[in-house]
């Protein structure tokens, strides 16, 4: 009977040790796969939010981290907003486009390393009365804030391109709009948000000061204030002879490596615009920076092209002839379009049809998100750059620069 006895305690030990044994591997099964939890869950949370939950441990620090990098290696986002143009609505208009613009940030998935905005003004009223409730821009310092590492520049202009993100058929497409406000300037604000593609390199340009252009620029973009006398972007393209160069003229030109106080550049310009001293628009006290341009430069792991559509492309056929060669000439996979058109271009240019060549860029690279300006000159060069094409070259006017702008893969 002991013998009995003895046998069914040892069953029972060892039914408790295999149930031991189950708990523990099913223990240890729980915590192999914590990352995989704690991945799925952070997967979920905007970038903004993200970075917030990344205080919490070192585990989450770590996949906040691996969940960062791969959202990075995808497209950027744009945001455009309309207002109403009537002097009524200014309020009401500042803070609609602030409100947008911050639920828009906070769902932001991704970290931008690169933000460029487009704001109207109507600069025709005179630029110190027009830059204050008028001036349609957000404050670039929330910008700032929300997104302390990234390069954030801009320019105010009359007209604009804007797009907005369409969902069709489970994939993301893109719908432009131009808005000239030839006669009447309608409160625009245009923005992409470019990630911070890995083994990309970001670099701000400021101009004519000695420009601090990543070596190995593939992509260069300016942005200009008034003539362009004293700006010297043959330099640029003899010390990067592969580069793609875009860019435009428009009436006042920021960078958050600058300043991101906007009156900073409004005081200095303003004063001049009131005199129509234009070549002394940038004659600045001497603790401050003197420039007449702005912009960045793009060097790594990156594809740029650019095409120069000249007044002598008047017709949809012409325009889509040189957008397929654009089209040919880079890969669009995780790209983003910038568009730079002469203020003489647009609806009036083609005989009363609107939207053109900004629909005709939407048809030929429908998942290319694209933003631009009508400026007062535009800047590109379509051909390879050779040693003899001279500074004069680089400038047009009563033309459309489109630039392409990807990641490589």
């Amino acid at each position: 009977m002991a013998d009995n006895l003895g046998g069914e305690e040892t069953k029972v030990k060892r039914i408790k040790l295999d149930q031991d044994v189950r708990s523990i591997q099913e223990t240890g099964r729980i915590l192999s796969s914590q990352y995989e939890i704690i991945k799925r869950i952070l997967a979920f949370l905007p970038y903004i939010l993200l970075k917030k939950c990344q205080l919490v441990c070192q585990e989450w620090e770590n996949v906040g981290s691996i969940i960062i990098k791969e959202r990075n290696k995808g497209r950027a986002k744009v945001f455009f907003w309309e207002g109403k143009a009537e002097p009524q609505y200014i309020e009401a208009n500042k803070q609609d486009v602030r409100d947008k613009l911050n639920e828009f940030s906070e769902k932001l998935m991704f970290e931008p390393a690169l933000i460029i905005a487009f704001s109207t003004g109507d600069f025709r009223e005179g630029i110190r009365e027009m830059s204050g409730d008028q001036s349609w821009l957000a404050d670039i310092q929330e910008i700032t804030n929300k997104f302390p590492s990234s390069l954030v520049v801009g320019t105010m202009i009359t007209g604009l391109i804007g797009s907005r993100e369409i969902t069709s058929d489970g994939g993301i497409k893109y719908s432009s709009t131009e808005r000239e406000n030839i006669r009447k300037v309608i409160p625009c604000l245009s923005m992409i948000f470019v990630p911070a593609w890995p083994e990309v390199d970001f670099k701000p340009i400021t101009l004519p000061a000695v420009p601090l252009f990543a070596s190995n620029s593939s992509a260069s973009v300016i942005l200009l204030n008034d003539d362009t006398s004293t700006v010297n972007l043959k330099s640029l393209l003899d010390s990067n002879p592969g580069i793609s160069l875009g860019g435009g003229l428009g009436e006042l030109c920021w960078s958050s490596s600058v300043s991101t106080d906007l009156e900073f550049y409004v005081d200095q310009i303003g004063k001049q615009h009131a005199s129509h001293h234009f070549n002394e628009i940038f004659q600045l006290p001497q603790k401050d920076p003197l420039f007449r341009g702005l912009g960045f430069s793009l060097a790594g792991s990156v594809s740029s092209a650019t095409v120069v559509l000249s007044r002598k492309v008047r017709s949809q056929k012409a325009v889509e002839k040189k957008l397929i060669e654009l089209k040919e000439s880079i890969k669009t996979e995780n790209s983003f379009g910038l568009m730079f058109a002469c203020c003489g271009r647009g609806k009036g240019f083609y005989r009363g049809k609107s939207n053109l060549e900004s629909g005709v860029f939407n048809k030929l690279f429908p998942t290319t998100p694209l933003i631009g300006i009508f400026g007062n000159g535009e800047i590109g060069l379509s051909s390879p750059y050779t040693p003899e094409i001279k500074e004069e070259d680089l400038f047009h006017s009563y033309s459309t620069v489109f630039m392409i702008i990807s990641r490589k893969e």
